[in-house]
C-alpha cells in the first residue's frame, strides 16, 4: 500500500447524494493476496457524514494492535495489497465488539466509544471497495436509511 494514502470517505444515499449522518462507525478492510488481513475501525463520521482514512492512522493502529497481539499484527501495512474496502458494520456487531473489550480490556472499554450514540443502527450500507493510488481520494458508501 502507498505510503501516501488518504482518502475520504462520504456516506451517500443511492442517488449519490451526501448523507450527513454524523456518528457512524466505519471499518477499513485490508487485504494479503486478496485475502482479509486487517479490520480497523477508522472512526466515526463528521456532522458531513465524512471520515478519514491514512496510511498513518492505519498504521497506528496496527502498531497498537501489535502491542498485544506480536504475531497477529506483524504484516505492515505497506505490504498490503493495494485495495481497500470501507464498510459500516451493523449495530450488533459494534455491540459484540463492546462487550469482548469489556470482557478482555475492561480499562479501555470505556475509552472505545459509546454505542448508546452510534448512528450505525439508522442505516444499512453497502460496502465499497477501492484501488490505492494517489488518485484515490474519495470512496462513496451508498447507504439505506432505515
Amino acid at each position: 500500500m502507498d505510503r501516501n494514502f488518504r482518502t475520504e470517505v462520504q456516506l451517500v444515499n443511492e442517488s449519490g447524494q451526501a448523507l450527513e449522518l454524523e456518528k457512524v462507525s466505519v471499518d477499513a478492510v485490508l487485504y494479503i493476496q486478496g485475502r482479509v488481513r486487517y479490520r480497523f475501525c477508522i472512526g466515526k463520521t463528521d456532522i458531513h457524514g465524512r471520515v478519514c482514512a491514512t496510511f498513518e492512522a492505519l498504521e497506528k493502529l496496527r502498531l497498537d494492535n501489535q502491542s498485544f497481539a506480536i504475531m497477529d499484527y506483524n504484516t505492515k501495512i505497506q505490504d498490503c495489497d493495494p485495495h481497500i474496502s470501507f464498510v459500516v458494520p451493523p449495530l450488533s456487531e459494534l455491540q459484540q465488539r463492546q462487550a469482548a473489550m469489556e470482557k478482555w480490556f475492561p480499562e479501555d472499554a470505556a475509552k472505545s466509544g459509546r454505542i448508546e450514540e452510534s448512528n450505525n443502527g439508522k442505516l444499512r450500507c453497502a460496502g465499497v471497495d477501492i484501488h490505492v493510488s494517489e488518485q484515490a481520494n474519495k470512496a462513496s458508501l451508498v447507504c439505506v436509511l432505515t
